[in-house]
């Protein structure tokens, strides 16, 4: 029998969360799935193998309870499924420091790429790019 790689998913009771899981079910590797999310009463309790309540992004022990948690767990890897938990974690990418890899962009191809006006300055002259103009700037809209 092959060994469970075990996985956290966090924000589990979202759409992106949900496809994710699905994602990992039908990839036929085994998996064991644990999930997090806001509240006890979260929908997210029944995609995962494993179910735990964690605080906001903006709560001082958010990332503690996330080290604590992969650390308790033994948990290899960790995908950070909303915005905000994906903005919290790239900052330490590739790994959290308990050695679970963190699967999503590193923060400075978010702060580049995740912002669509920083990624058409950051292209622009590399490749075709349409036309663009900064919404706070008149002029480069009136050029435009």
């Amino acid at each position: 029998m092959k060994t469970k790689t075990k996985v956290l998913v966090t924000a589990a009771g979202g759409d992106f969360a949900q496809s994710v899981i699905k994602a990992l079910r039908l990839s036929g590797h085994p998996y064991e799935i644990f999930t997090c999310d806001l509240t006890r009463e979260s929908v997210a309790q029944v995609f995962g193998d494993h179910y735990a309540v964690v605080p906001k992004t903006s709560d001082k022990t958010y990332l503690s309870k996330i080290e604590q948690f992969t650390q308790k767990h033994k948990i290899e890897a960790v995908i950070p499924c909303s915005e905000a938990e994906i903005r919290n974690l790239s900052r330490l990418h590739p790994e959290l420091p308990s050695g679970a890899a963190l699967i999503c962009q590193p923060w400075d191809w978010i702060e580049t790429y995740g912002d669509k006006l920083s990624c058409f300055e950051s292209l622009n002259g590399k490749i075709k790019i349409a036309g663009y103009a900064d919404g706070k700037n008149s002029k480069e809209i009136s050029k435009l």
